[in-house]
């Protein structure tokens, strides 16, 4: 329970301004001086927000918002702050009843987000909360993904200026799986193209992505760059060698657990005709460098500065690093993970 409640404290977070979860900076007495004095709404409301989020578990949430309820609604009984605490109380029952199928906390939320006295803010942030608990459970429920792409789209139709729309927005393109067959990612782009722009563009660079890697399973790779060090890389001139595309970065962890089994295969079987190119998914050059040279990684490297947005990452839909394809001496693709066994493996291609 501790471990969900801090979970949901991190999740509620999340969707209140950074005025509301600021650290109460005032002197003890200044602080009394205040909670003495008349209070605006909107100050109250985020002042007992900010003591409620100060709680360290579940229970203690809910002891500071029963009493927040209270001196709230006898301040400012008409205001839609109310409702602001409310949401606190239903995230609270989410996590205290579990993901049901139609908890109470989620009700609490559905009313206030249709209640036609809420402020469009206050509904927007009922309505976030629908679609983060509608989020850790739509990949256990047939349909689950489609209704939570759905409730994404209404939400940034109904609340477009909501200021944390760029978290859904993010979720609408991560929607998106790698599992998207061409039918659905069609269907995507020519029913939702008014729907949401940013969905449509990640279903068009998956489709194209789909289409690459069809023609990479039919014909030999095409590759050639200039390599971080300068040396000239060229695929179709390295036929007949057996090479390694290493999708990696000097920060990722697996990555570099991953390396001394990549140096041993590539000190063992390099005399034999065992090339290695890196693609870098670094966005810092010195840093690179540095640590190709420590390694003793001698192979070239692809590098354009852009992280995750890394061209040629883009371009064939790696998505989680170190991903190591396998190349034979034809040029073809013939592993798109290459971590288990990768001497072996290299040394059946070699013998070919």
């Amino acid at each position: 329970m501790k471990r969900l409640f801090a979970c949901a404290l991190a999740l509620v977070g999340s969707f209140f301004h950074p005025s509301v979860l600021a650290e109460d900076k005032q002197p003890a007495a200044d602080a009394k001086a205040a909670a003495k004095a008349e209070e605006s709404a909107e100050s109250m409301v985020e002042r007992l927000e900010r003591e409620i989020m100060g709680s360290d578990d579940l229970q203690s949430f809910k002891s500071k918002l029963a009493s927040a309820k209270k001196d709230f609604k006898a301040a400012h009984p008409k205001s839609d702050g109310n409702l602001r605490l409310e949401i606190l109380e239903a995230i609270a029952l989410v996590q205290e009843e579990g993901m049901k199928a139609e908890p109470k906390g989620t009700k609490i939320l559905q009313d206030i987000e249709n209640n036609k006295d809420a402020g469009a803010t206050v509904k927007a942030r009922a309505s976030g909360f629908l679609i983060s608990i509608l989020a850790q459970t739509s990949s256990e429920k047939a349909g689950g993904l489609g209704k939570l792409r759905e409730k994404v789209v209404n939400h940034l139709k109904s609340y477009p200026d909501f200021e944390d729309n760029p978290v859904f927005s993010r979720m609408l393109k991560g929607s998106i799986t790698e599992s998207e067959d061409s039918a659905t990612l069609q269907k995507i782009i020519a029913e939702d193209a008014t729907a949401h722009p940013d969905w449509v563009e990640v279903a068009k660079g998956r489709l194209d992505t789909l289409k690459t890697l069809a023609e990479v399973k039919s014909k030999p790779l095409e590759l050639s760059f200039t390599a971080v060090d300068g040396r000239q890389v060229d695929l179709s001139k390295m036929r007949g060698q057996v090479v390694l595309l290493d999708f990696w970065a000097t920060w990722c962890g697996p990555c570099i657990r991953e390396l001394p089994n990549v140096l041993a295969a590539y000190k063992e079987l390099h005399p034999k005709g065992f090339e290695i190119i890196g693609i870098s998914l670094d966005d810092n050059k010195e840093q690179l460098e540095k640590m190709t040279k420590q390694k003793g990684m001698t192979w070239p490297q692809y590098f354009d500065g852009k992280g995750w947005e890394n061209d040629l990452a883009k371009k064939y839909g790696i998505t989680g690093i170190p991903a190591m394809w396998l190349i034979d001496k034809k040029g073809m693709v013939v592993s798109m993970n290459a971590r288990e066994d990768l001497a072996g493996e290299v040394s059946k291609l070699l013998k070919k």
